[in-house]
């Protein structure tokens, strides 16, 4: 005969195994939402970072080229007369992650003219172009409007590229600049004298920023262009240009290397440079880079002024 008490154990232990059943299924299931959310990590702190610094890697690409773009089709303005209107566009946002980033989002500004502030040139040249005597003096003082584009990054570098005075100029952190799209500025010979060719090209129109996704346009007007050559038959012509600049240390770091592959006889005789001893920028404030030029048998400064129109129906 079975007794009553053996009966209850094996009820005990019928009940001990349908209890444990439960506890694995919960066991496993708290392993699988660790396994779960250890990927989501690896995903949110490894994946996330290296695509999203991808898209704003290729956005700061795409930037450079519609700089670029735009440079070019204004210094085709200048050179030709025309046409009258270029228009470049400019993306301003990355692409994202759905439901884990949001795009990264550009600034596009337009700092138009502003006497006594900002950006300007300054060139004069002696004796004047046309005139027979040394005493004779050439000036021109220009106000120059700048095109500013930021690129706030939160996983590439963030970049700040500048338009002044048809120089395109990239800045990363506040003293790391660099022209990347020159202007004009050329040494050439002929028979033991030395010329010089520079450009001022004035940006104008009205204060303007544009941030947001999608793209927007940027439309160059031309206005005019001249064109101012003074010569010397003794290679005794005196000229000088200032640039008032954001970007001191690239326009100096242009300049040098632009005389380094000049013709191996103009040397630092033919010319000295001033530039300010701080390469900090911070889009506010312009410093003066100067360059004099002695004993040259010809300058010649080409003078254009550009519109710029940021957006359709801004202007």
């Amino acid at each position: 005969m079975r007794s009553t008490s053996t009966g209850r154990r094996r009820r005990f232990r019928r009940r001990f195994r349908r209890n444990s059943l439960g506890v694995v299924s919960v066991v496993g299931t708290l392993l699988a939402l660790l396994v779960f959310f250890a990927l989501f990590g690896v995903f949110l702190t490894q994946y996330v970072p290296l695509w999203m610094s991808e898209n704003e890697q290729s956005l700061t690409s795409q930037m450079e080229v519609s700089l670029a773009e735009l440079k070019n089709g204004i210094d085709g303005q200048v050179a030709s007369g025309g046409p009258a209107v270029v228009s470049t566009p400019f993306p301003l946002s990355s692409q994202s992650i759905p439901l884990i980033s949001q795009p990264t989002v550009a600034t596009i500004t337009f700092v138009p003219p502003s006497p006594g502030s900002g950006t300007y040139s300054n060139v004069s040249m002696r004796p004047a172009p046309g005139a027979t005597g040394a005493g004779t003096i050439f000036y021109e003082n220009v106000s120059m409007g700048t095109l500013q584009i930021a690129v706030p990054s939160r996983y590439y570098s963030p970049q700040t590229f500048s338009l002044e005075n048809d120089a395109v100029v990239e800045e990363q952190g506040t003293s790391q600049q660099v022209i990347e799209f020159p202007p004009t500025l050329s040494v050439n010979q002929t028979g033991s004298g030395y010329g010089v060719t520079e450009s001022i090209v004035e940006l104008t129109g009205i204060a303007t920023q544009a941030t947001g996704v999608g793209t927007q346009e940027a439309f160059s007007h031309f206005v005019f262009s001249q064109t101012f050559t003074s010569t010397s038959a003794t290679d005794t012509l005196n000229a000088q240009f200032t640039e008032g600049t954001f970007y001191p240390c690239a326009w100096s770091a242009f300049v040098a290397s632009t005389f380094a592959q000049a013709p191996s006889g103009f040397t630092s005789s033919h010319y000295t440079t001033t530039a300010p001893s701080s390469c900090a920028s911070t889009l506010t404030t312009s410093y003066p880079f100067k360059v004099a030029f002695t004993d040259l048998a010809s300058f010649t400064l080409i003078y254009a002024e550009v519109r710029l129109v940021i957006g359709v129906g801004t202007e």
